[in-house]
């Protein structure tokens, strides 16, 4: 008997856990903790991307301003880290993800605004780790075409629920149309 993807997630997940942290480990912890309580030290990002760009297409400009925004940020990683991709760091304590570089027009940003959209670029996106590596992707992408599918039947049973008057009305006013088209295609005049 095999054992379920979800349950051995769980299985390893517990044996992480439950092991005690390594030195190194236990001090960057330490210090992450630590440092959580020092006021960080403002970062000024690039406010806006070179004016001479601003002509170029939105795509183009946000690539600049993410480009502009990643080429100023520091680079350092903490003592003891052995991944990059924070963008804090610890001394002094400074927040790089703060500020993102203006790559918009006013007229831009106020359609943005109008849509409830917003015109920054980094955030977070948390995926759903479990679910990904028991089902995977495929899994996945199977999950939403049968949700698709059964949205798209919904919405036919709604339209033949409650739209059959609507269709009949349209058919009717159809109908003479498709005479004259059916006496043009043979020849005749209708």
């Amino acid at each position: 008997m095999s054992t379920s993807p979800t349950v051995l997630f769980v299985q390893v997940a517990d044996e992480i856990v439950g092991r005690r942290d390594t030195e190194r480990v236990a001090d960057l912890r330490r210090r992450v903790r630590a440092a959580m309580e020092e006021p960080p030290v403002e970062w000024q990002c690039p406010p806006a991307i070179d004016t001479q760009f601003m002509e170029e297409p939105l795509a183009v400009r946000k690539a600049r301003a993410i480009a502009t925004k990643l080429a100023a940020m520091p680079v350092e990683l903490w003592a003891g880290q052995l991944f990059a991709g924070s963008m804090t760091l610890e001394s002094p304590r400074l927040h790089a993800e703060w500020g993102f570089p203006e790559y918009t027009t006013p007229d831009e940003r106020a359609a943005a605004a109008e849509k409830g959209l917003s015109t920054g670029c980094f955030g977070h996106i948390v995926p759903d780790y479990p679910r990904l590596l028991a089902k995977g992707l495929r899994g996945i992408m199977e999950d939403a075409e049968r949700e698709r599918a059964r949205r798209r039947d919904a919405a036919r049973d709604g339209v033949s629920r409650f739209g059959r008057g609507r269709l009949r009305r349209r058919d009717d006013l159809c109908r003479p149309a498709r005479r004259r088209m059916r006496a043009c295609r043979s020849g005749r005049r209708g």
